[in-house]
């Protein structure tokens, strides 16, 4: 097995991480929020764990990007590669809608440390969280998609 498979294959369990803790911290926060609670060392310390499983997963992608055999296929013949569906999806619509996501998650953890009120804190985490699990949840490649066949 080489190290790209073994990249791959991490690359893929640390998506189950990532997505629980973006989860995990919408859901206490969105429960802080409806209940006037504090933004406790809880809350800092998961939003710290998904920002690190978020760059780790992005560190790793940039690696499987830049020796993936598809997207050395897709930079032989942009043009005529775009139209395909698998190609294009490997190759733009998932690295760019993952960077920006978590380009995302990035500005508002920046915008997080800064605010002095609780309640905002909690309220910035549940609208970023929420905003970053719909872009990956339409980025990633999922087992029922058609593109999970490389």
């Amino acid at each position: 097995m080489n190290l790209y498979y073994t990249v791959l294959t991490l690359h893929s369990y640390i998506r189950w991480f990532l997505l629980l803790f973006i989860i995990l911290g919408f859901c206490f926060c969105l429960y802080n929020t409806i209940f006037y609670k504090k933004y406790n060392i809880y809350n800092k310390q998961i939003t710290y764990i998904t920002t690190f499983f978020a760059h780790l997963q992005l560190s790793l992608g940039f690696g499987l990007y830049l020796f993936s055999d598809i997207v050395r296929q897709f930079y032989t013949n942009p043009f005529e590669m775009i139209k395909l569906s698998e190609i294009r999806f490997f190759a733009v619509e998932h690295p760019l809608t993952i960077f920006f996501a978590i380009l995302l998650l990035s500005f508002f953890n920046s915008k997080i440390k800064k605010e002095k009120c609780n309640y905002k804190k909690n309220k910035m985490v549940v609208i970023s969280n929420a905003i970053v699990l719909i872009l990956l949840c339409i980025s990633i490649p999922w087992g029922f998609s058609n593109y999970v066949s490389r």
